[in-house]
């Protein structure tokens, strides 16, 4: 194996021939290729002991669900225990919150297959949290849900904004 030092943009550091053809392969990907990240987390977290992957490899998207249950705290009340403890309790969760706040199934469907399970769920906590302010919920998920394809709508600037809000109070009680 060769290796080589290289500058990066966190400084000098060797580079093997592999991460080097990794590069230019990547480099190739047509643009507007895209992948599920979620879809590759619930993988990952799946095969962890075939792959060899450790537990604080996956700990940056577990704590995206921190920050959610952050931002929106009031989610945690539609859980039993008022705990959501996993990304599969938030969507549950957000099933029961759907339906209370009128926004129709087919409304949180396309929402789920547009932008993701997790996304879609994490975005009816958001709608949650802004109830009050919001006229028609079903209304403002078909919206975002158009806007997300064409990079119109990020989860992360509605977060920031909830935790903003919220005074950034970190009201988690898991």
């Amino acid at each position: 194996m060769q290796v080589g030092n290289v500058t990066t943009p966190f400084g000098r550091r060797p580079m093997t021939l592999a991460l080097v053809k990794r590069q230019f392969t990547t480099a190739e990907i047509k643009s507007g290729k895209t992948a599920d990240k979620w879809k590759v987390f619930r993988d990952a977290s799946q095969a962890r002991a075939l792959l060899g992957i450790q537990d604080r490899g996956l700990a940056v998207l577990d704590a995206l669900l921190t920050l959610v249950l952050q931002a929106c705290p009031e989610i945690m009340m539609y859980r039993p225990g008022g705990a959501v403890s996993s990304w599969r309790d938030l969507m549950a969760a957000a099933v029961v919150v759907r339906s209370m706040l009128g926004v129709g199934p087919s409304a949180y469907q396309d929402a789920c297959e547009v932008m993701g399970p997790e996304n879609a769920a994490a975005t009816i906590a958001c709608i949650l949290e802004r109830a009050g302010h919001i006229n028609s919920a079903g209304g403002y998920l078909r919206d975002l849900t158009a806007k997300a394809p064409q990079g119109e709508f990020s989860l992360g600037p509605m977060l920031m904004a909830l935790m903003r809000a919220n005074g950034g109070s970190g009201r988690l009680a898991s």
